[in-house]
Formats: structure tokens, C-alpha cells, sequence
């Protein structure tokens, strides 16, 4: 028994051993724990309040034991926490125990803090017992304030990058809007000072060829001096509406195939006359080979003129020296600006024997608006904006451009330009099969005018074909006159060349089937014969007589008078009375019979009284534009076949020239050149367009753009 006493008390005694264990433990945990443990009774009095409960909340543990927790909940918690507590006990209704959640705590001295309570419920025998783990999480809440401002910063941030963007996008528009009316004010203001500009030169000029001899000398000099500043002007006037293209990036090129030599000499007949006055030698230096450029001629000729203009201006003694060879590898280095791309270059050098410049000079040199000495400017004139031009038109055309000078010595400028430009570019546009002057439009347009050969003599053929083919012609060929006939019928050729010894049947029968159908008599026929009986030809309807040996001369002469032969009426159509002035004193001088109309509609009534073998028409009218005139005469079929020269100063968008290629014979620009030169361009215009047959396609393919 006494062991088994033993035995009870030795296990006592570790029980309460390890109850002793147990409390010291969870003592250990209570007072080292980083979270404040806080336990209170079913009437919220604090039972047990740990050491990071007291440092939390700043108070003694004896200081809260006893009283009710709400002492450490600011308000509104502190006044709602016993009806919650009673009325979980009342209802078991949980809110909290159980459930963490962030709320406020209040220090002992004050002050609120964040912090998260997770509250537990502990039942005993008798008892119930709450616990509370409070975990202080202010720096937890000052890093998120701070990374939360740190986020509404950027997002502040971002949103004013989004409005400063719109402001710039709504600037940008503001900015090209005001580019949009400012090209939209010069190309007014420009056509509004042209007009008049053009009006005192073409006016002055033809007093002066009319009348000059009757003139006193003195007053002739004063006609020559205001036809001298009208031009003068008319050149700054097309620089600065120049300038705003190129700013604007409205300035297109038109490509085409040409020779770089054709071009220079081309340039240099036109500075002649300058150089001549100033007593200056012009001299050439062209490439032995004939190189052949695939740019815009036009530009390029632009860029030759400004440059040799500049020289003459500044020179006094000596000349000028035009330079072209192709660009070799050594020299590559002067220009930066250069896209080699496995590209051939030609180079070009105007150098002149003048004034030269220094460094200083130099550094501003393409600089709109400014000039090296302000005297000279007085003494030579100009704005400052041709060598400006010349750059950016270089550059435009995938070139640049460098400049060599010593001052008392001379000045170099030297330029380079792809040898094939790339037509790839949103700013070109292919004129392979469009042409600028009528020199140019008739020898592209050659090749759409067919020549019928009619002639037993296959050696005369293949001469005729070879001479022909050689100025642009399409030939075919008969070796037999019912097979010359047919070809007429089927082909409808523009001229035929008839022999008139030949088997079976003659030239002469040939010629009158041929004018008695009526889907050929209004050919034009050549007869070829070594026989002169040009009665009888013309007698049957021949239109001109060719003798044999035929050599070029000779074909070109008749085919000339054949393809420029004058109309006899027409109409020309615009709203400026002094252009229609001019229009009909120079056409009335090549015997040709004009009237005119102000506008559309006005030209439609007279087009319907009588038929003009051609109308002149301008584009920009009061009433009823050019277009809209063109659209009623095409769907008119009795007007549909009259040829229109469209005559305009209006800066044509991709859609209308498509428009014009379509339904017109030929479009010149008659804003920024001498008037004169435009109206002789459309009296040797209208001599061919007139008078090409309407059944030939050509008509469709002689679109003019003069620049």
C-alpha cells in the first residue's frame, strides 16, 4: 500500500510538474510575443494585457486590469462595443470573433493608430473569456501610403503626360490647320497678284513687239523696264509660293526619262541672254557618253537655272563653267546627305569666276531669307530664297548639295542626284508617258499616232518604217492596196502615205475608195509618187504630196503641216477678262477665230450654238467650274469629241489629274511663267491637239503639266 501511496504521489507531482511547464510556457509565449495579447469576460473587463500590449497602447498592464476595453477604441468603437458584446451573447451573432479585420486602436496618450484585431472566443465551465491578438501595422500603413501616393503620383503623373499630349495633338492640328490656310492664302494670294502680274507682262510685251518701232526710244525703254520689274516680281512671287510647298511638303515630282545633257544645254540657252548682257562667257563640260536620268527634269532644271542665275548675279568678269560627270567614289565624301543604296550618281558643278565668300559667308549660305552683304542685295536684288529652293528641291530628289568659294576668287557649287530616282516615294509621280512642253508632248504622243504605209515596194516600206519609227511613229505596213483598205477600215490609222504605181490597182483608185467610205475619209492622206501630179491628188481628196526619193526632211515637213494645222474656231473660257484679252489677240494674230465665255455655264450655251473645233478652259470659275463643264460635255454625245485644253493656275490633287488624264487633251499651268510663253505653248498646243483624229486613243494620253 505504502508503494502504491508512493507511486500516486510521484505521479502528482509530475503532473503538476508539467502544469507548471505548461503555465510558464504559455507565460514565456504571452510576454515575448511581438503581437499585444489581450483577454477579457463577458463584460469586457481586461483579465490579462501582455508586454506588447503595453507597448502598443502605452499603458501599465495594472493600469487596465479590471477595466473595460473600450478604453483603448477611439470613437465610435468605444461607444458600441458593449451593445455588440451583449448582443452576441444574447443572439450568438458574430461580427468579429473569428474573423480578423483592420481596425483603429487608441494609444494611452491620445493618438489612433491602424492596426489588425483577430478576436477568439474561449469557453470554460463556467466562464467565457475573449481573446484578443492585436498587431500594430502603422509602418505597414505609412509604406502603402507612401507606395499608394507613389502610384497616384505616377497615375497623376501619366494623366498629365495624356493631357499634355492632347494639347499637343490639338496643337498640332491648330498648327495644321494654320498650315492648311496659310498654302490656302498664298496659293490665293498668289493667283490673285499673278493674275494682273501676268497681265502687265503679256500686255507690255505685245505693245512692245507691236508697236515698239512707232515708239519713242525713251518711252520703249520705259515699257521694257516695267515689263523687266513685272517679271522680277512675278519670280519672287513663285519663290516664296515655292518656299511654303516645300514646308508644307506639298511639293510632288514627276518622273521621267531624260538626257542630263539635253537638260544642261537646255538651262544654259535660257541664262544666255544674261550672261550676254553682263559681257560673261558660258562654257559646258558634258559627259562623253549620253546619260541618261530617270528624275524630275523639271526640278533639276529649276535647281540649274537658280544656281547659274546666282553666278551671273554675282559675277562681273570672266564666266560661268558648267560641269557634269558621274559621281566617283572620292568625292562621295562632300555629300553627307547622299542614301548611296547601290544607286548611281550624276555630279554637276556651276562654277563662276565671281566675288566668291569667306567662312562666315558660307555658314548661312541656304538660309531662307538671308544673303551674304546686305549692299550687294541692294545692288543685285533678290530675296535670299533661291538657294534655299535649291537645296530642299535637291533634297527632294534624294540628292545634296556643297559649295566651294574663296573670297575675290570665285564660288563652286556642286550637286549630286541619284541617276534613278526612287519612284517609290509618296511624292512621285511617273511622267514616263506625260509630258511638260509640246515639244515634249508630241514626241511622247508619237507613239500613239499610227501611220498606215501603202506600197508594193517592200524596200520603201521598210524606209518609210525605219524614218517613221525613228520620230516616235507607230507604222504598219500594206503591200497591196486591198490589203492597204483593209487595214484602213479595221485600224483607222491618223495618216496614211499612199503609193501610187502599183499592180493590179493604182493609188488613185485607192485614194478615192478610201475618201468615199465613210470611216475613212477624213484620214489625212500623204501620197508618195516620183511623179509631180499634185492636181489630181488633191483633186481626189489627197491632203499632201510627197515625191520620191523620200528623205526625212521631207517627211517631217509634211508631217508638221499635217499634225499642226490651226483650228479655225475657238472657244476660250475663263473669268479673268484680261486673260481672255490676251488669248484672243494672240490667237486672232494666227488667224483664228475666237470667242469667249466667263464661265462654265456661259461656254456650254455658246459650245451648243456652235461647235468650237477646240475649247480653252480654266478650272477655277464663278457659277460653273471647269470641272463640272467638263462633265456636261462628256455626257453630251454630240459635244463629247470637241478637245479641251484645260488652261489653270489651280494646284491639281491626285484625284482631279486623274480626272483631267481621262477627258482631256492637254492641261497647262499658267500660274508662275510668262504669260506670253503660255499662250504660245497653247497656240502650239491647240495646232496638234485640234487636229488629232478623235477615233485614235491618242487623245487620252496627252496629259501636259508645265511647272
Amino acid at each position: 500500500m505504502t508503494e502504491d501511496v508512493t507511486r500516486e504521489a510521484k505521479g502528482s507531482e509530475q503532473f503538476t510538474q508539467a502544469i507548471l511547464e505548461s503555465h510558464e510556457i504559455a507565460r514565456a509565449i504571452l510576454e515575448t510575443a511581438v503581437d499585444a495579447i489581450i483577454t477579457i469576460d463577458n463584460r469586457g473587463r481586461i483579465e490579462s494585457f501582455n508586454p506588447a500590449a503595453e507597448r502598443i497602447f502605452g499603458y501599465c498592464a495594472d493600469e487596465l486590469i479590471g477595466h473595460n476595453i473600450n478604453h483603448l477604441m477611439p470613437q465610435p468603437y468605444r461607444s458600441e462595443h458593449d451593445g455588440y458584446l451583449h448582443s452576441y451573447l444574447t443572439t450568438g451573432e458574430r461580427k468579429i470573433i473569428g474573423i480578423g479585420r483592420e481596425v483603429s486602436g487608441l494609444r494611452k496618450n491620445g493618438t489612433t493608430f491602424p492596426m489588425e484585431l483577430a478576436v477568439s472566443e474561449i469557453r470554460l465551465k463556467d466562464r467565457v473569456l475573449f481573446t484578443g491578438i492585436v498587431r500594430d501595422i502603422t509602418e505597414r500603413k505609412a509604406a502603402e501610403n507612401a507606395l499608394q501616393r507613389e502610384i497616384d503620383a505616377r497615375s497623376n503623373a501619366e494623366e498629365a503626360l495624356r493631357a499634355s499630349n492632347r494639347r499637343l495633338e490639338t496643337k498640332a492640328e491648330e498648327l495644321a490647320e494654320a498650315t492648311r490656310l496659310k498654302s490656302e492664302f498664298l496659293a490665293n494670294m498668289s493667283h490673285e497678284l499673278r493674275t494682273p502680274m501676268n497681265s502687265i507682262i503679256g500686255f507690255t510685251g505685245r505693245v512692245i513687239k507691236k508697236a515698239g518701232e512707232l515708239l519713242p526710244e525713251k518711252q520703249l525703254n520705259n515699257l521694257k523696264i516695267v515689263q523687266r520689274n513685272a517679271n522680277h516680281l512675278l519670280q519672287l512671287i513663285n519663290n516664296i509660293l515655292d518656299l511654303s510647298k516645300i514646308e508644307s511638303g506639298k511639293m510632288d515630282t514627276f518622273v521621267e526619262k531624260f538626257s542630263i545633257s539635253e537638260v544642261i544645254r537646255e538651262t544654259i540657252e535660257l541664262a544666255r541672254p544674261l550672261a550676254i548682257e553682263k559681257n560673261l562667257t558660258l562654257k559646258e563640260q558634258l559627259p562623253e557618253n549620253n546619260i541618261m536620268l530617270h528624275t524630275d527634269s523639271t526640278k533639276l532644271k529649276q535647281v540649274l537655272i537658280n544656281l547659274i542665275g546666282n553666278a551671273t548675279k554675282f559675277t562681273d568678269q570672266g564666266g560661268i563653267t558648267i560641269i557634269s560627270e558621274m559621281l566617283q567614289e572620292n568625292r562621295i565624301e562632300n555629300y553627307p546627305q547622299l542614301a548611296l543604296d547601290n544607286n548611281e550618281f550624276i555630279e554637276i558643278h556651276v562654277t563662276d569666276t565671281g566675288i566668291g565668300m569667306d567662312q562666315h559667308e558660307l555658314r548661312y549660305i541656304f538660309d531662307a531669307f538671308r544673303q551674304a552683304d546686305g549692299s550687294l542685295t541692294r545692288k543685285t536684288g533678290g530675296t535670299g530664297l533661291g538657294l534655299t529652293i535649291t537645296k530642299n528641291l535637291i533634297e527632294l530628289l534624294g540628292g545634296d548639295i556643297c559649295v566651294h568659294s574663296d573670297k575675290g576668287h570665285g564660288t563652286t557649287f556642286s550637286i549630286a542626284i541619284p541617276i534613278n530616282f526612287d519612284s517609290t516615294s509618296d511624292k512621285a509621280m511617273s511622267l514616263d508617258h506625260v509630258s511638260r512642253t509640246h515639244t515634249t508632248t508630241l514626241h511622247k504622243a508619237l507613239d500613239q499616232i499610227t501611220v498606215l504605209c501603202i506600197d508594193d515596194n517592200p524596200e520603201v516600206l521598210a524606209l518609210l518604217q525605219s524614218m517613221l519609227t525613228d520620230e516616235g511613229f507607230h507604222v504598219i505596213s500594206a503591200l497591196n492596196a486591198d490589203e492597204g483598205i483593209r487595214l484602213a477600215n479595221e485600224k483607222c490609222p491618223t495618216i496614211i502615205t499612199l503609193d501610187i504605181v502599183m499592180p493590179d490597182k493604182d493609188g488613185w483608185t485607192v485614194l478615192e475608195e478610201l475618201k468615199k467610205n465613210d470611216n475613212t475619209r477624213d484620214i489625212p492622206i500623204i501620197v508618195v509618187t516620183f511623179s509631180d501630179n499634185r492636181v489630181s491628188a488633191f483633186k481626189l481628196g489627197a491632203t499632201d504630196f510627197l515625191t520620191k526619193p523620200i528623205t526625212p526632211e521631207k517627211l517631217q515637213t509634211i508631217f508638221n503641216n499635217i499634225l499642226f494645222r490651226p483650228p479655225k474656231n475657238v472657244l476660250a473660257v475663263d473669268d479673268d477678262m484680261a486673260t481672255l484679252e490676251l488669248v484672243q489677240q494672240l490667237l486672232e494674230d494666227e488667224n483664228i477665230n475666237v470667242r469667249t465665255a466667263k464661265n462654265g455655264r456661259e461656254a456650254l450655251i455658246k459650245v451648243r450654238e456652235s461647235p468650237p473645233d477646240l475649247i480653252l478652259l480654266d478650272l477655277v470659275m464663278p457659277e460653273m467650274d471647269g470641272f463640272e463643264t467638263i462633265r456636261q460635255l462628256q455626257a453630251d454625245e454630240n459635244l463629247h469629241a470637241i478637245p479641251i485644253c484645260v488652261v489653270t493656275g489651280k494646284e491639281l490633287d491626285e484625284i482631279e489629274r486623274d480626272f483631267l488624264n481621262t477627258t482631256v487633251k492637254n492641261i497647262i499651268s499658267k500660274e508662275g511663267h510668262d504669260l506670253r510663253l503660255i499662250l504660245n505653248d497653247i497656240v502650239t498646243n491647240i495646232k496638234y491637239l485640234a487636229n488629232i483624229n478623235d477615233k485614235n486613243a491618242t487623245a487620252k494620253h496627252l496629259t501636259t503639266m508645265v511647272q
